[in-house]
């Protein structure tokens, strides 16, 4: 019943957009100046107060580490099963694998079912999404695409 009780005001505003949209409450310059606050004001601060707020342990970096491996593992089964994607995608499906995202929606949905207390959580999947994709994917892209560089060449390209 608790968990009803917490994801009924959630599926009630999304209920409540639908309506509105096929009634014609909301007009589409109406919605994008609704999402353009939303998402390039409102959705920042959120994500802003969450890090400034945020209490980060020792124990932290060890869960960060563990969903570090586990994103590096999950690239291994990618070039593993490769070839269930088709020759067209099976040269970047792989990256895909460690694809965590859940936009715009997840986070306000998150905090709405395990108050914005526990929002600090979702930092722990961001720090070790961030080094896999602004770190590890890049050198991996770039090695695959250029394959007679040198190691020295591509941290200085990188």
């Amino acid at each position: 019943m608790s968990a009803l009780t917490t994801l009924f005001p959630v599926f009630f505003m999304v209920g409540l957009g639908l309506i509105s949209r096929i009634k014609g409450w909301v007009t589409s310059k109406q919605k994008e100046g609704a999402n353009h606050i939303i998402f390039n004001i409102l959705f920042p601060i959120l994500i802003f107060n969450i890090l400034l707020t945020a209490t980060i342990e020792v124990s932290t970096f060890f869960i960060v580490a563990y969903v570090f491996i586990a994103f590096g593992l999950a690239i291994i089964v990618g070039q593993l099963t490769g070839k269930l994607t088709g020759e067209k995608f099976s040269h970047f499906s792989h990256y895909m694998m460690t694809t965590v995202e859940g936009g715009n929606v997840a986070l306000p949905l998150y905090t709405s079912i395990v108050g914005v207390a526990y929002a600090s959580n979702t930092i722990i999947f961001d720090l070790a999404g961030t080094l896999m994709a602004f770190i590890v994917v890049p050198i991996m892209v770039a090695k695959s695409s250029a394959a007679h560089i040198t190691t020295k060449e591509l941290i200085k390209k990188l």
